[in-house]
């Protein structure tokens, strides 16, 4: 009997020790974020409003998957270099496709950003004055498919945005 509950007991520490391996997730607390981002680590959940600032590059490999807990953004003023592959993308996506997420923002950001083979789903604005303020800044939009490249502050290749409120999603505002 003792050799019986020492093996569960064994068991049930094992599994446990393998399901973290095996199912990994970062949460990303509101704030600063920087370095790099991988897929063993993946999904990111993002558990506030997050910046990659003046001076600091965030790089996100092909097949992180970065889903969104509330309505928040990713404010760029750095570098984000998020490089997927024509086989392995890389997602942006809330939790609750209901509330969805804030988007990216590319605010004085530093000269090069690059986006490719990414997927960004369920983009909303949140209020009317907001899309006032939105509206006053150079905005980068497209509808279900697209391409948008900005030559003086970013470079984005073969990405989807779809499912999005007004069909934002990104928006530059240059120096």
């Amino acid at each position: 009997m003792r050799v019986q509950i020492r093996f569960c007991i064994s068991l049930v520490f094992l599994f446990l020790i393998l399901s973290h391996q095996t199912f990994p997730k970062a949460h990303i607390p509101e704030g600063d974020v920087s370095g790099k981002w991988v897929k063993q680590n993946s999904p990111y959940y993002i558990d506030g409003e997050i910046k990659i600032r003046y001076g600091k590059k965030l790089i996100i490999e092909p097949g992180v998957q970065i889903i969104f807990t509330g309505h928040y953004k990713l404010i760029v003023n750095g570098i984000l270099e998020a490089k997927g592959t024509e086989k392995d993308s890389i997602y942006f996506f809330p939790s609750d496709t209901s509330v969805g997420w804030h988007g990216i923002r590319f605010i004085e950001a530093e000269d090069v950003s690059t986006l490719e083979y990414c997927v960004l789903k369920y983009g909303k604005i949140s209020t009317a004055e907001e899309l006032k303020e939105i509206n006053k800044i150079d905005v980068a939009t497209v509808k279900d498919f697209g391409e948008v490249f900005d030559s003086s502050r970013s470079e984005t290749i073969n990405f989807i945005i779809e499912r999005n409120d007004i069909n934002f999603v990104i928006h530059i505002n240059t120096k």
